[in-house]
């Protein structure tokens, strides 16, 4: 460790946690199936402390195969501001969003909580948009030192 630079990271507080998932709303996440991983980047809400991901399915998703085997998924979110870096890292079950949050998770809602949805080369009438919660079961986060 000589001649690698390095700086010191440190935890932090459930409020930093909730302030950097609030403010960002893009993150990675990531799945597993039959020991094989797959990770997307994703649109993410954190809404009262629940954390919702917004996935667009075709019809050969790759993804969906992924989200139905995936027992534990993980959601990471990142940045780099004015030289400091902080991650916080969220793992749980992935989920269906239930019945009474589907309804703000309607058309409008789903507008209004994520944003324009990213398309790439898919006719937009073969997507269908689907809301997943993840249900939190560690919450970390880290920040390079003030």
């Amino acid at each position: 460790m000589d001649h690698i630079e390095y700086d010191f990271m440190e935890g932090m507080s459930e409020e930093q946690i909730d302030g950097w998932l609030a403010d960002h709303d893009v993150g990675v996440l990531s799945l597993a199936r039959d020991g094989a991983a797959y990770a997307v980047p994703v649109n993410y809400a954190y809404l009262d402390g629940s954390l919702f991901v917004r996935l667009a399915r075709e019809a050969d998703s790759k993804k969906f195969d992924y989200v139905a085997a995936t027992e534990e998924a993980c959601l990471v979110v990142y940045g780099d501001s004015d030289g400091a870096t902080w991650s916080v890292i969220a793992t749980g079950p992935i989920e269906d969003v239930t019945d009474e949050r589907a309804a703000t998770f309607d058309d409008a809602g789903i507008n209004e909580t994520f944003g324009p949805l990213h398309v790439f080369d898919q006719p937009i009438e073969e997507l269908d948009v689907l809301v997943y919660e993840l249900n939190v079961q560690v919450l970390t986060g880290r920040k390079t030192e003030s």
